[in-house]
């Protein structure tokens, strides 16, 4: 197989695998990017503005093909661009049984294999965008700037520009979201990069999960039809579970209903037939759960809405604080030895989020090794819980710091961090039947790569997208 990076130089039997997937997506994870504007939101993950890891010195492969993808979250926006290498393969007529796999017959099997990821962040995110559209193209611009730095100008005329958004802009209103992405397309169309029929539209919260699982199992090098992995994200606006299952009860994607209620998706993965419990729970990520719960029990003054929660210290009074474009005037509910009342706050964290009600999982789940990342190991990290790249834990982390950070005098550094270990405690516990004794893997990073759904989504969709050859990850 070729490797030369120019495109004369291909051989001529996998120029037209070169065509469907040398390409650039570019995405916005929108994860409800107008709480950004509340200065104590989640702990900030400690990268420069600028990231380049090269996995590529060790392993002896040309760059092949590469892949641009935005990541929009509720601080910013970051562009991730991908360098695959593509290794050829050998299968034995084992591993291609047609009654168990879904191979395409009589073509050559290739492997992607990771090599290097460019990555830029910029702020603000799209949804800060929904008074003023047309102004999003500062965001990203920036953006297709470095998608064209990383990416040799011979591929650029010949590569697709997409935006697909998640959990914040899942939550606007559909005039709202329609305006950013009329912007957005706008933008993309006037870049040197080849059109897509869809430049702009939203990704389904359980798509979201499934690609995220797929990340985590890449990075982790197993099998994808054997991995025994469960993910929970933890978004700004949602939370999504994914792992593999052998649950035939619960709703699937094929039966007459929409996807977001259906709980087993199947997928045809490495060629191979994977049946995936996974589940999207919209308004339950970290920020719109701190929004809901500060702001339960408000009274309007005037143009002020003044709000008081159990969750917060009662030495703060009338701080000022912005959900969803809406000024709010936040405080603690007043206690006898002026601390947080943590009992009260679990009681006003189940009643506001219904989580015995709301989540739901099989006991397949506490079989598997569960994977927390994205918020869980933000909010782990800034409680001085977790260091590195990630650790293995167990099920009452976030409940070893509660009492510490709970019962401190001073909250006025860390407004929200009682609420957030006190609500993590309680998801695991009560929303996803994690036991104190259970190991959990909260992680950040895998290999320095960091944990995104975008690395998963690249990788789904360059082996759904190539027909010419059977491309495995």
């Amino acid at each position: 197989m070729c490797f030369d990076m120019t495109m004369s130089s291909y051989c001529e039997s996998h120029h037209r695998l070169l065509m469907f997937v040398s390409f650039i997506l570019l995405f916005a994870t929108c994860r409800r990017g107008a709480f950004a504007n509340d200065k104590s939101d989640l702990p900030a993950v400690k990268m420069s503005n600028s990231l380049e890891i090269d996995m590529s010195k060790n392993i002896p492969l040309k760059p092949f093909l590469y892949y641009a993808v935005m990541n929009g979250g509720s601080t910013g926006s970051r562009m991730s661009v991908f360098t695959f290498g593509v290794e050829e393969v050998t299968m034995n007529k084992k591993q291609i049984d047609k009654n168990t796999t879904k191979f395409k017959p009589n073509l050559p099997y290739y492997k992607l294999i990771l090599l290097k990821e460019c990555a830029k962040r910029v702020s603000p995110d799209l949804t800060a965008f929904v008074k003023e559209p047309a102004k999003v193209e500062t965001t990203i611009l920036p953006l297709l700037k470095k998608a064209k730095d990383c990416i040799p100008d011979i591929y650029q005329a010949h590569t697709f520009v997409q935006l697909k958004a998640t959990g914040g802009m899942r939550l606007l209103t559909e005039p709202e979201a329609a305006s950013i992405y009329k912007e957005v397309a706008r933008t993309i169309s006037k870049s040197n990069f080849s059109k897509h029929s869809d430049l702009a539209s939203s990704l389904v919260g359980v798509e979201e999960g499934i690609f995220s699982w797929i990340t985590v199992v890449y990075l982790l090098r197993e099998e994808v039809h054997k991995s025994n992995v469960a993910t929970i994200d933890m978004g700004g606006a949602s939370i999504q579970i994914t792992y593999i299952t052998s649950d035939r009860r619960s709703p699937r994607s094929w039966l007459p209903i929409s996807v977001e209620k259906a709980r087993i998706h199947t997928r045809i993965m490495n060629g191979h037939v994977v049946n995936l419990y996974t589940y999207s729970y919209p308004d339950h990520g970290a920020t719109t759960t701190r929004r809901r719960i500060t702001t339960n029990y408000c009274l309007a003054l005037g143009d002020k809405r003044l709000c008081q929660s159990p969750c917060l210290s009662p030495k703060i009074k009338n701080k000022e604080v912005e959900f969803n474009g809406i000024v709010y005037y936040i405080g603690g509910a007043r206690t006898k030895d002026n601390k947080i009342n943590v009992e009260e706050c679990q009681k006003e964290v189940l009643r506001v989020t219904k989580l015995h009600r709301t989540f739901r999982y099989n006991d397949e789940l506490h079989l598997k090794n569960v994977y927390l990342f994205s918020g869980f190991f933000k909010i782990a990290e800034a409680s001085g819980l977790i260091e590195g790249e990630g650790e293995v834990k167990k099920g009452n982390i976030y409940a070893t710091a509660i009492e510490e950070v709970c019962g401190r005098e001073d909250h006025s550094a860390e407004l929200f961090k009682c609420l957030d270990l006190i609500y993590m405690d309680l998801l695991l516990k009560v929303g996803f039947g994690i036991t104190d004794e259970m190991d959990v893997y909260i992680y950040d990073m895998i290999g320095g790569v960091p944990i995104t759904w975008t690395l998963g989504y690249t990788l789904y969709n360059i082996q759904s997208m190539t027909m010419d050859a059977n491309v495995l990850y």
